[in-house]
This record gives C-alpha cells, sequence and structure tokens, in this order.
C-alpha cells in the first residue's frame, strides 16, 4: 500500500509541475503585455503634456498692445527660469514661457516701486482681476511701453490690489500705466540618476514628472541673427536689446541648427533676470526621449550587446523624436 501511495504521489506532482510550467509562461506573457502598455501610455502622456506647453511658449496678447510675450522673453531657453530655478543651461533641460490662452492682463493703476509692493489694478478690455491669480504659483509679467519687462510673483489678490514679490528678488519700478499679464513656466529637466524628468513651475516646486527616463536630450533650431517680429513698427513693445540686434540685422532666410554655445556668451538682456539675446533666434525645438519599463527585472537593452542573460519575455527601451515649432514665432 505504501509502494503505491508513494508512486501516486509521484505522478501526482509531476503533474502539477506540468500545469505550472505551463502557466508561467502565460503568466509572464501577461505580464509584458500590462508592462508594455505601461511603457507606452508614459510614452504618450510625456509627449503629449511637452508638445502642449512648447506649442503655446512664448504666446499671449498684450492688452490693447502690439505683440506677444515671445517679443519681451525668448519662448524657450535651455535653462530652468523663474524662483529657485537653475540658470546653468544644459542640453538635458528646458523651459517655457507663456500667458494662459484667453487671458490678457491689466494695467498699474499706481507705481510699482520697492519689492515687495501692494499696486492698484485697471482692466484693461477685460474684467478684474484679468486672468492673474496668486494660486498655482500665480506668475505675472510686468511690461511697460519701452519693453523692458520683470516676473513677478502674485502673493495675494484682493479685488483690485495686488501684492507683487519680483522673482529675482530685485525691486525694479514701474509707473502707474505699465502692464501685467499671467504668465505660465514651465521647465523640464533630466535626473539621469534617478531616470526621471521633473517638472519646474517658475514659483519654487520641482516635482517628479515621469518614470523610467533614460535618456533626454533638446536640440534648438532657428535664424541666423535676431530679428525684429514682422510689422514692428514704433508702437510694438519689444524687448530693448531685441529691437536693437534687429535694427541690424538683415532679414531671416531658413533655419539651422543653432549651437548651444550661443546661449551663454552674453547676459545684456533682462535686467535683473538676465538672459542672451541670441534666445531670440530660437523657432524650433527637438527633443530625443528614451524611457524603460519601471522594473528593472524585465529590461532589455534598446541595442548593443547584452551584458547578461535576458528572458525572452524581456522589454526593450523605447524612443521618441519630437519636433515642435511654437505658434507665437511662425512667420517671423
Amino acid at each position: 500500500m505504501l509502494i503505491e501511495l508513494l508512486v501516486s504521489v509521484t505522478i501526482v506532482l509531476a503533474l502539477l509541475g506540468a500545469v505550472f510550467s505551463l502557466v508561467d509562461p502565460s503568466g509572464g506573457a501577461l505580464a509584458v503585455q500590462s508592462l508594455t502598455a505601461d511603457l507606452h501610455q508614459r510614452q504618450r502622456g510625456v509627449l503629449a503634456e511637452l508638445h502642449r506647453h512648447l506649442l503655446l511658449a512664448g504666446s499671449g496678447p498684450h492688452p490693447g498692445m502690439n505683440g506677444v510675450v515671445a517679443h519681451l522673453r525668448p519662448a524657450v531657453a535651455p535653462a530652468l527660469r523663474g524662483a529657485a530655478g537653475d540658470l546653468s543651461q544644459g542640453a538635458d533641460r528646458f523651459s517655457v514661457l507663456y500667458t494662459p490662452p484667453g487671458e490678457t492682463g491689466a494695467r498699474l493703476a499706481s507705481d510699482l516701486l520697492g519689492n515687495p509692493a501692494t499696486i492698484g489694478l485697471l482692466p484693461a478690455a477685460c474684467a478684474l482681476p484679468c486672468g492673474l491669480s496668486d494660486r498655482g504659483g500665480g506668475l505675472a509679467l510686468i511690461f511697460d511701453a519701452t519693453g523692458r519687462s520683470d516676473l513677478y510673483r502674485v502673493l495675494s489678490l484682493t479685488g483690485a490690489t495686488a501684492l507683487l514679490e519680483h522673482v529675482a528678488g530685485g525691486a525694479p519700478a514701474y509707473a502707474a500705466g505699465a502692464f501685467i499679464t499671467p504668465v505660465v513656466i514651465r521647465g523640464f529637466h533630466h535626473d539621469r540618476n534617478a531616470e526621471q524628468l521633473r517638472v519646474h513651475n517658475g514659483a519654487g516646486s520641482d516635482l517628479p514628472f515621469v518614470d523610467g527616463v533614460v535618456d533626454f536630450a533638446v536640440r534648438y533650431f532657428g535664424i541666423a541673427q535676431p530679428v525684429l517680429p514682422p510689422a514692428a513698427g514704433p508702437a510694438a513693445v519689444t524687448a530693448p536689446c531685441l529691437r536693437a540686434a534687429g535694427a541690424a540685422a538683415p532679414p531671416a532666410s531658413g533655419i539651422g541648427a543653432l549651437d548651444p554655445a550661443l546661449f551663454g556668451d552674453d547676459s545684456s538682456c533682462g535686467g535683473g533676470m538676465p538672459f542672451d539675446v541670441d534666445l531670440f533666434r530660437i523657432r524650433r525645438v527637438r527633443i530625443d526621449l528614451t524611457l524603460r519599463v519601471a522594473d528593472a527585472a524585465w529590461r532589455r537593452p534598446a541595442a548593443g550587446p547584452l551584458s547578461m542573460p535576458v528572458r525572452n519575455t524581456a522589454i526593450r527601451d523605447i524612443a521618441a523624436i519630437l519636433d515642435v515649432a511654437p505658434r507665437s514665432l511662425a512667420g517671423w
């Protein structure tokens, strides 16, 4: 009887082993499908968000003025801008600046002096607060008819009165009648060690945006020299350095790759928040992005020899290229 029992147990265990050997590959296939779907979803999400912000870069009508935000400050820069932003430039980062769609801004009802400063607001073809807000970073761009501009943070907003703080800690003065428009800053930078793409909001917040980013590189394309926007007459509002450079520049003729070194050899624009006038040459941005599956046990290199045996169900890294021309820079 004992021998028959041992034989029966052995047969049952053999059958169970065969069953589990069939179930395990199917479990692996299910895991691969789930992980691959997550990988592609993260790719779609990050590309859509980068595309949205780049398309809006530099946009925003000046209330009652001739021009857009991109004529005052660069629509795109290879650095993080705003409060606690990293001003160092690199190929693994960029930031955009724009006015939210549909917002126009207001005028200063009183002189802006000191920092922080309390000022009154006057509507300019809008109902107060004209898109201004002290939430979500509360950033605003103040500029005057000369094209001089500064970035402020709205600390509080009550009716037609706002408390403003200069982002860079300076205390520039603006006379009553100057313009104030709400702006959005989004800076994206790659943390290679953590394999993360992070997002900076220009007001001190710096948070993870997407995981599993193993490569992130930004390239810029533009014109040979900074030029004035079309129909930039005496009433047009443009940055003083752009007006000076554009007055002497020949007409633009084609777009080519821009050497990143051009963007860091001069800081004569922007006053308390300096930037290089060559940033006004940018017309198109190209991003190379590579993502990988979050679980290291399921990774397979995108190319090249394998450093160790890899299961058949391993998932390769996926790469994508995003090429965007901001709308505000079209035809300029």
